[in-house]
């Protein structure tokens, strides 16, 4: 009977034995899948790899095929050695302004477009060199915009309210066309204007309240009339040496602003030291 007994102990120690060896194996398994699992995820736990933004491609026509406009289609008066536009008659679509009016360039463009309904595209001619304040404003449909390489001034708001304006500040509140900068009301912040950019338009930033300081290209030329005017929290701006022309009120109502150049900081207060400054070092 012990002998039995001792039999029965004996087995049931060994089948003890063997359940604790399986449990062991199992639980050595499965850290060493936790283990694998840590050390290299799988393709599914991966991230993608972040990809800088492009540009849009903006919608563009084929100008070539595109017919000048009448000559008839316009109003034109002698100016500048040309003529200025400064009414228009047309149906509207896409217009090809012509190069010349009664034999003479075209050098300016006025108001002449604002606020027209019909126009959907404009092809401005190389012989064109201002575009003046509102000439395009509030032409809704307007979503193809032709500049040329001559242009060396850009009046306030003159894309205002057109589609080919609104389609760029979607992407970018800074707009730059050209190596100008049109348009920087929505900017905030520390905004840097990229080296190529030769011209601030008019009022390109006129109060942009969340505007706190520019840097400025070397290759700045000039800055336009009220371009920084009413910007209540800019505080920060440094003018490069080479720009050769700066208008009237460019910090007009930017009582914060501290404009340095050559080495000297002027406070909103001492402006007209700096403009004084600037007359000098760069005489007519």
């Amino acid at each position: 009977m012990k002998a039995a007994r001792k039999l029965i102990f004996v087995v049931l120690l060994m089948l003890f034995a063997l359940a604790l060896t399986a449990c062991g194996d199992k639980g050595e398994s499965e850290k060493e899948e936790e283990t694998k699992s840590e050390a290299t995820p799988g393709q599914d736990d991966k991230k993608p790899e972040a990809t800088p933004t492009e540009a849009p491609d903006y919608p563009t026509i084929d100008w070539s095929e595109i017919p000048e406009a009448s000559e008839e289609d316009f109003k034109a008066e002698k100016a500048g050695g040309g003529v200025v536009i400064t009414e228009y008659y047309g149906e509207g679509g896409n217009v090809k302004i012509p190069a010349q009016i009664r034999g003479y360039d075209v050098v300016y463009i006025n108001e002449a477009f604002q606020d027209c309904e019909t126009i959907t595209g404009v092809y401005i001619p190389d012989t064109v060199t201002e575009i003046r304040s509102y000439a395009f404003q509030n032409s809704k449909e307007l979503t193809y915009v032709r500049l040329p390489e001559t242009l060396r001034a850009m009046g306030a708001q003159a894309f205002e309210g057109t589609a080919w304006l609104e389609a760029r500040m979607a992407y970018d509140p800074l707009v730059i066309e050209n190596g100008i900068v049109i348009e920087g009301r929505n900017c905030s912040g520390d905004v840097t204007i990229p080296e190529g950019v030769y011209m601030i338009g008019a009022s390109a930033f006129y109060g942009c309240e969340g505007l706190t300081s520019v840097a400025l290209p070397d290759s700045l030329e000039r800055i336009e009339i009220w371009a920084f005017a009413n910007c209540g929290n800019l505080v920060d701006i440094t003018v490069p040496d080479g720009t050769a022309k700066v208008a009237a009120q460019i910090f007009n109502g930017s009582e914060k602003v501290s404009v340095k150049y050559k080495g000297t900081t002027y406070s909103y207060e001492e402006l007209d030291a700096w403009y004084e400054a600037h007359r000098e070092a760069n005489p007519i």
